[in-house]
């Protein structure tokens, strides 16, 4: 075999495998481009509250998982004194009766019977306080959402013998007016401005799943309502237990993140 033979089948090797290489290389690449553009679903990450960075947060601060499928966890210290008196003051004078979601529309019950107060708007796009955005940055930061998917901060007021029973906080499918104005629910947080002793009563209890937590100033319960890919979560029903004693008032803070916001 001749030189130009030998040099001929080195130059055709090389073109195979020049056309193979950019061959997968378009390939990767195409899949690659198509992987990084897909539509991402609105609404939170999922977090997992007991890996997060504990420095950004006050000395104090801690997570506590309470059960792990349905994910609940115990948060101490979510806010402090001067948070909590800022609420409380919005809150004074506003209190109604509460009431539920049936047939789309907001009702007085029996299985409520515990007052309301709505402090903020949906989506938090008007101004408010330093301690209140405080508060929304923290359960963005926690939730791994955007302010303008929480829903407006909720003051619940419990007195002697107040409940709200067995509920869940997702709406159902057929809410469909409701859900189409903000989304579904997709986390809870529910923070705890009064404290109560472990014979007066006002306990937050998951019954289905044996996990009861009494209320303690500035501590918060957190979890997910559905999965990440939207499965209703039933076993976060939940109850708030009436309180016991007389003379004592429980007072909590609904934060709830909502799919797409406002």
């Amino acid at each position: 075999m001749g030189q130009s033979d030998k040099n001929r089948k080195k130059r055709k090797r090389k073109r195979k495998y020049n056309d193979r290489y950019k061959k997968k290389y378009k390939k990767s690449k195409t899949k690659h481009y198509r992987k990084n553009t897909r539509k991402k679903k609105p609404g939170a990450r999922m977090n997992r509250l007991d890996k997060i960075n504990l420095n950004r947060f006050p000395e104090g601060f801690k997570t506590t998982i309470l059960h792990e499928k349905p994910y609940i966890v115990k948060i101490r210290r979510l806010l402090n004194t001067e948070e909590i008196d800022t609420i409380l003051s919005m809150a004074d004078g506003k209190f109604e009766r509460s009431t539920i979601v049936v047939d789309g529309e907001m009702v007085l019950s029996n299985v409520r019977t515990s007052k309301t107060a709505f402090i903020t708007d949906c989506g938090h796009k008007e101004e408010y306080s330093k301690p209140i955005d405080q508060i929304l940055k923290k359960v963005c930061y926690l939730a791994g959402c955007k302010r303008s998917q929480i829903e407006s901060m909720m003051v619940v007021k419990y007195e002697e013998g107040e409940e709200y029973y067995n509920h869940h906080d997702f709406f159902k499918p057929d809410h469909i007016e409701v859900i189409a104005n903000g989304g579904q629910r997709t986390a809870t947080f529910f923070c705890n401005l009064s404290s109560l002793d472990s014979e007066e009563g006002g306990e937050t209890e998951f019954p289905l799943i044996c996990v009861k937590s009494k209320p303690s100033k500035g501590t918060a319960i957190f979890w997910w309502d559905t999965t990440k890919s939207g499965k209703l979560l039933a076993k976060t029903l939940h109850r708030g237990n009436p309180v016991k004693a007389k003379n004592k008032i429980k007072y909590g803070l609904n934060i709830w993140v909502r799919e797409t916001g406002w």
